[in-house]
């Protein structure tokens, strides 16, 4: 009796231990399908947040879009565009009213891309006239500060007065914006270089210019010719005009 006896409790003490390590297995891979279930999850739902960011930071533009549908239908008329300037959204920085006119003036080339300029995933603004060669006149450059679009540099032709504005873009991110009279050759450029996380831009350096025909313009402010953006590889979008929405991504 007392052998059997001591068989039968090692009998049941053989089954809990069979029936704890099944239990534990079991655990171990409803963990296993858990955490894998989690970290699928958790990658959808970066990359669908990372989607709606990059979609968020097109949105700030929205009041330079406001603008220009206003501007891009507006009659090519100097009083008609007096007018425009008037209703206009403001900025840190409010778009010239040279940059206005010539927009009005070239409606049907006016054209918009977005561009890192500097790598840190928020994404720049440019307005481009668009050339017979199929290059791009950039002549205007928003970038985002505080998740507002800041008017960082500017190109445009005064119809008088001989007033020009141009800007470099580099490589690096860094944007030379040229202010000079047509008549004596002679103005001002301003060196920026685009900080990151929306802060603000900063002045690297500025100093009196002569063009054109300055062959030293870009080593006077530490750049290469080499190293300019090239923008006929940006993915140019025609302004919508036709309707009162505009599409901006």
């Amino acid at each position: 009796m007392e052998v059997k006896s001591i068989l039968g409790g090692l009998l049941v003490l053989f089954i809990s231990l069979f029936m704890f390590a099944c239990s534990n297995h079991s655990s171990e891979n409803s963990n296993q399908g858990l955490s894998l279930s989690t970290t699928v999850s958790q990658s959808n739902t970066s990359e669908q947040t990372s989607v709606e960011a990059k979609k968020n930071f097109k949105e700030f533009y929205k009041p330079v879009f406001d603008n220009y549908q206003k501007i891009l239908s507006t009659p090519k008329d100097v009083n008609a565009i007096a007018e425009l300037y008037k209703t206009l959204q403001g900025g840190e920085r409010p778009i010239n009213s040279w940059s206005v006119e010539n927009a009005v003036y070239q409606a049907d080339k006016m054209s918009f891309a977005y561009a890192d300029l500097n790598k840190d995933g928020v994404e720049e603004l440019l307005i481009g006239v668009e050339q017979s060669n199929g290059d791009y006149f950039i002549s205007g450059l928003y970038y985002l500060v505080n998740e507002k679009p800041i008017l960082l540099a500017e190109g445009f032709v005064a119809g008088h007065g001989g007033a020009r504005n141009s800007m470099n873009i580099y490589k690096d991110g860094d944007i030379l914006e040229l202010s000079w009279s047509s008549g004596t050759g002679e103005g001002r450029g301003v060196l920026y270089h685009l900080n990151s996380s929306q802060q603000a831009a900063s002045k690297v350096q500025e100093q009196d210019i002569r063009v054109p025909g300055n062959k030293s313009l870009h080593s006077d402010f530490g750049k290469a010719e080499a190293d300019l953006m090239n923008f006929k590889q940006l993915d140019w979008q025609k302004f919508e005009t036709s309707t009162s929405r505009t599409i901006f991504w």
